[in-house]
């Protein structure tokens, strides 16, 4: 029995039978000591020994892993909205979107009372005198398609992390 390391995947085996592992792919007996205790994810492997990577290398190897896993997270939240158990998601944004749209009808509604006060007294020469009229511009309602779409956008910036 030895202990095996992978040269390509640095999987370590503690006790094996050796000519089960050919030592193209594996190496035999490695000394262990410099990376006791750590994750293999930063062990590095030159020729037959064995070494742990630097502070920096290590960090470098956590910053890639979170970023991973951000986007793997975004990715995964992104499509709950497309299957069947996304339905909770899908109703909140069908809510949120309904009052929006309720929104921005309401400021329609004002715009035009607004334009009929303003009509209504003479024109703008008028109402000025009393203040300025709002400025509020038109916007308009969104289908629900355009609502979820803009709900992956920012899952996908990074808004929601």
């Amino acid at each position: 029995m030895a202990r095996l390391l992978n040269r390509t995947t640095l999987r370590y085996i503690p006790r094996g039978n050796t000519p089960d592992f050919p030592v193209v792919d594996w190496v035999i007996n490695p000394d262990m000591s410099a990376v006791d205790g750590f994750p293999s994810k930063y062990w590095v492997l030159t020729g037959d020994v064995v070494s742990l990577m630097t502070p920096a290398q290590q960090a470098s190897v956590d910053t890639a892993e979170a970023i991973a896993q951000t986007i793997a997270n975004r990715a995964l939240e992104a499509a709950v909205v497309d299957i069947k158990s996304g339905i909770r998601i899908r109703a909140e944004i069908a809510t949120r979107n309904k009052r929006d749209n309720y929104l921005t009808n309401r400021i329609i509604e004002l715009q035009n009372r607004v334009q009929a006060m303003i009509d209504s007294t003479g024109g703008v020469a008028n109402m000025r005198s009393a203040g300025q009229a709002l400025p509020i511009s038109a916007t308009r309602t969104r289908p629900m398609s355009d609502a979820i779409a803009d709900y992956k956008a920012d899952i996908n910036a990074g808004d929601a992390d």
